[in-house]
Formats: C-alpha cells, structure tokens, sequence
C-alpha cells in the first residue's frame, strides 16, 4: 500500500514538470506577441521611408549650370531702382516741387496729384517722360604732376541722375537699364574694355547740363541722340516740345545762404524716332507730316468747320462741330511739336 502511494506520487509529479516546461517554451519557439509585431512593423516602415526620401533627394538633385556667385559679387550687381534709392527719390521730389513753383502749382503730370509716393508714381508715369542731369561744375584736382605743381581746375563730367520709364524708353531702355545712360562728353568704354570688366553698354545722350541765365524754358526741342551708322537698328531721337528748368538748393557759404544750381530737369510727352515717326509713351507711334502739310491740312479743317457753321448751320454743341474742332486742335498741336 505505501508503495503504490509512492509511486503515485512520483508519477504525479513528472506529470507538473511536463506541463511546466510547456507553459514556458524557448525563446526561438515562442510566437510573437502583438507588441513585438507592431514594434517590428513600424521600425520597417521607418526604414522604408528613409530609404525612399534619400532617393527622391538624390534623384531631384540637379547639377546647375550658372556658376556660384559669391556674397560680394552680388552685393555689386545688386542695384535700387531711381524710385528706391534716397538719394534719386529726393532729386524726384525736389523736380516735381520746383516744377509747381515755376508753373503756379501745376503739376508735372497726372499721374503724381493725389499719391502719397511721388517718386515712384513719378517713375510709372504714363504720359510724361523725366530725365534730370547733374550739373557740370569745376574741381580742383588732388593729384600733383611730375613737376610737383598742383594740376589745374577741370570740369568734372556731368551724369544723368534719374530717368523714369518713359525717358527710357525714349531711348530704347528698359527700366533695368537706367543707369545706362550718360550725357555728352563722358566716359565711353570701349568694346574691349566692356568685355574684360563686365561692364553694360552705354547711352550717350546730348543734352545741356547748366541753363546759363535761365531757371525755365518750355517748348524746347533738341537732338539728343544721334543714329550710329555702324548700327542699322540705331535711329535719330529728337525731344519735342519740351519743358525744362532747373533744380537749385541753398548752401550756408560764409554765414549767409547762396542759392546753388545742382541738376537741370528735363520733361517731355512726344519725341520723333529719325524724320518720320512722332512716338509717346507706352508705345505709341504715328507718322510724322511735314509743316507745310500740316499747315494745308489746319487750313483744310478751319474751312471744313466754318461750312458746317454758316452752311448748314450747325451749333458749337453739335457732335460733328465738336469732332471737327477736335481734329483742328489736334493739327495745332503737331504743328507747334513740329516747329
């Protein structure tokens, strides 16, 4: 009897460390469990997405072609516009300002009454072109020649200070190439010397810098550009019926105020393109008549005009008289641009 008790607690005893050692299996036999699963997953999909930016990267990556430029070098190329820089807005201003004075508060143009930016609405201007020059004055050099004397008084060049769109495109300029532009006698580079220092082309225009005895002058018309006979796409730029005045400030010399000329200012609406072409800003252009054609055509229409009143007796109110006076109007105009 107590041996088979005996037994029978052994047997029982195998039979719980059987079932214990399968509660428990190896490490390399367990099934994974939902978190080692999910760890697996998202450590994947991490990887995958690495692998798939870093070949987007690499892929959209492109070899340029425009050579790097240093800070420097784009610090030089960097350039204001005549309506950003202080110092192009003043001379702006100070032209619309001494306009008005010499015109009894007429503006320049209509496109600057009633704006808070008068240089930049200036610089827009749709009908009316500005240039204004500094004015030539004598300095005395630094330098000393070989003989030790001091070199003698030179006058130092004048330059275009402004010029808004419409004086460009006067030119053939686009507002990007304002500062193009200088005045006769200047500095001309040569071809050779563009190339090697990278410099623009320039403009020279023929226009006086100093008014000698005059503040103001209007219909004034001058040739300031002359056509290149080497260049076929050159052409004769002529201003017409322009106005012109001169820009002063005062300077404190030995305790009193002397009023000094700095800048001449120029404006105009139409300018003729060689002998046939009368252009205006924004790109128009009409055929240019000859005066005495001009004179046979404002005879021509005066006559038209005085048969609609006395024969057919037509008002002034009338649309045909008013159309007719119109065209006289505008005949007279073109004359006095032309004379």
């Amino acid at each position: 009897m107590f041996l088979s008790l005996r037994i029978l607690f052994v047997a029982l005893s195998l039979w719980l460390i059987i079932v214990a050692v399968s509660a428990f299996p190896c490490p390399s036999c367990r099934p994974e469990t939902r978190r080692n699963i999910v760890d697996r997953r998202r450590q994947d999909t991490t990887t995958s997405s690495t692998q798939l930016f870093a070949t987007k990267k690499k892929k959209g990556k492109k070899k340029s072609n425009t050579p790097e430029q240093s800070g420097f070098a784009w610090a030089a190329s960097f350039q204001l516009h005549p309506y950003e820089a202080q110092s192009t807005r003043d001379l702006a201003s100070m032209a619309v300002a001494s306009y008005a004075g010499r015109k009894s508060g007429q503006p320049l143009c209509q496109d600057i009454v009633g704006v808070a930016d008068i240089p930049k609405a200036l610089w827009r201007a749709t009908d009316t072109a500005c240039l204004i020059v500094s004015c030539a004055h004598n300095q005395k050099a630094d330098a000393t020649g070989d003989d030790g004397e001091t070199a003698a008084a030179v006058e130092a060049p004048s330059q275009v200070v402004y010029a808004n769109l419409a004086a460009l495109e006067t030119v053939g300029l686009t507002g990007e190439e304002w500062d193009q532009l200088i005045t006769m006698p200047g500095p001309k580079a040569s071809a050779a010397s563009a190339g090697e220092d990278n410099l623009p082309s320039r403009i020279e225009i023929d226009v006086p810098t100093d008014m000698k005895d005059k503040a103001y002058q209007s219909g004034y018309q001058k040739k300031i550009l002359r056509k290149n006979k080497e260049d076929p796409d050159s052409h004769d730029v002529t201003l017409l019926n322009a106005e012109r005045w001169r820009l002063e400030k005062s300077v404190l010399v030995n305790g009193k105020f002397v009023t000094t000329p700095v800048a001449v200012a120029y404006a105009w609406k139409e300018w003729a393109l060689d002998e046939d072409t009368i252009c205006a800003p924004g790109g128009q252009c009409r055929e240019r008549v000859p005066e005495q054609e001009l004179q046979a055509l404002v005879d021509q229409q005066a006559s038209y005009i005085r048969e609609l009143k006395e024969t057919q007796g037509l008002g002034n109110k009338d649309p045909k008289v008013q159309d007719a006076v119109a065209e006289l109007l505008r005949l007279k105009s073109l004359m006095e641009s032309s004379a």
